[in-house]
């Protein structure tokens, strides 16, 4: 049997009591430890989908460009998702994103 390693700081845990559930953690700071590395890597995952959309629409603004098309409702999709991740950093509390460019033109 392989000893039980602590979620917290990757120690091997005490061999378990004969009664009750099996330890997690060591002790208070291993769980909190354990509980803000959870809460680190949901906010990496979510920092880098918002950068994902905004790599997508860097890609649509070259794509119209290169083929001579309008690029404005790409890059009103740009500034949309830039702006979306700005808000999840905390650099932006109140900017709204602006409506779709018409993709006619005057």
């Amino acid at each position: 049997m392989q000893a039980a390693i602590c979620q917290g700081c990757g120690e091997p845990l005490p061999p378990p009591s004969p009664r009750g559930r099996p330890a997690r953690y060591h002790g208070p700071a291993c769980r909190q430890r354990a509980h803000r590395a959870r809460r680190r890597a949901h906010v990496i995952d979510r920092d880098w989908a918002a950068l994902d959309d905004v790599d997508m629409a860097i890609a649509d603004v070259r794509r119209l460009m290169a083929t001579g098309r309008d690029p404005r409702s790409a890059l009103a999709r740009l500034l949309t998702a830039a702006l979306n991740m700005a808000n999840l950093r905390g650099i932006l509390l109140s900017v709204e994103p602006p409506a779709p460019a018409s993709t006619e033109r005057s």
